[in-house]
């Protein structure tokens, strides 16, 4: 993953008035990337289940919920299925069938980037839960690895709804969570809309940046956006959101457009940079 241009940052922070709103106290980094994976990453089991029709026949008679938590419950998240239905909740749940409990952030981190960590899982009585859970929802996750080759259009489709929807809502708690370059490369916007899309049309996902707060929401704006970030299709999308190809190389190949402020998509790139840094950071020796 590319570093981070702190150039660009401080160019940007030169243009704009003193921002008025007092930055969010810093999280420690591992409690951070645990806070967005649990925020980020783990809502995209949505996805994944309104995806597979035959996923979504096998859990529409669960009515439970499974946890997971650092050993201290915080930070914490539970997938509820009820009625039909599945959503992601931040914090705990009162009775979850499945809890699965690791013993630090670190292991939980290491967990949603595909490392041979397994948590402490208690709920075992509910083997069938847990196995569709695991292997039907949670491995289909990998997919958002850069070395995961789709084998179909669906499953591209899928990958890319992903990864712009996990780009966005990481964006949005790092903001929370205090990331100090996120908060100063965006300190001085108001009220700027930023729109990915795909051909301009779905799958796409927008933010809204407010004095160094980032508000993540699926779908197209119904505004006009400062910047709008469009892939000309399926294949771009993943070779930019992969890191295969940079920003610069994509734009100069036409795998992405710019509408309204073309400087300000320099920004943007950065931004993305950022969420890659923190939850996929570049291994010494590798």
């Amino acid at each position: 993953m590319a570093e981070d241009n702190d150039n660009v940052v401080e160019q940007e922070i030169a243009e704009g008035a003193p921002a008025k709103k007092q930055p969010p106290v810093p999280m420690e980094s591992e409690t951070l990337r645990s806070v967005t994976f649990l925020a980020a990453a783990l809502p995209l089991i949505e996805e994944i289940v309104a995806s597979d029709a035959a996923l979504q026949k096998k859990v529409s008679g669960w009515n439970c919920a499974i946890q997971f938590k650092v050993k201290n419950d915080i930070p914490a998240a539970y997938v509820l299925f009820e009625k039909g239905t599945v959503s992601v909740k931040q914090g705990t749940h009162d009775k979850p069938v499945i809890t699965m409990t690791f013993k630090n952030c670190a292991d939980m981190n290491g967990f949603f980037t595909g490392k041979m960590i397994l948590p402490k899982i208690s709920g075992m009585s509910h083997l069938i839960i847990l196995m569709t859970f695991l292997m039907k929802m949670m491995m289909k996750m990998k997919m958002l690895m850069p070395e995961y080759k789709c084998k179909t259009e669906e499953e591209k489709l899928l990958k890319v709804r992903m990864m712009l929807y996990m780009v966005a809502f990481a964006l949005q708690e790092m903001s929370r969570g205090g990331d100090d370059y996120i908060y100063r490369l965006t300190k001085t916007a108001r009220k700027k809309i930023i729109e990915w899309t795909v051909n301009l049309e779905e799958p796409a996902v927008h933010i809204r940046i407010d004095e160094g707060d980032i508000k993540a929401t699926k779908g197209k704006t119904k505004r006009r956006p400062y910047v709008g970030m469009d892939f000309k299709d399926l294949d771009a999308a993943l070779k930019v959101l992969s890191s295969e190809v940079g920003a610069l190389d994509a734009t100069r190949q036409q795998l992405v457009s710019f509408r309204g402020t073309a400087e300000y998509g320099i920004k943007v790139g950065n931004l993305m940079t950022r969420v890659g840094n923190l939850l996929m950071p570049v291994e010494e020796g590798k």
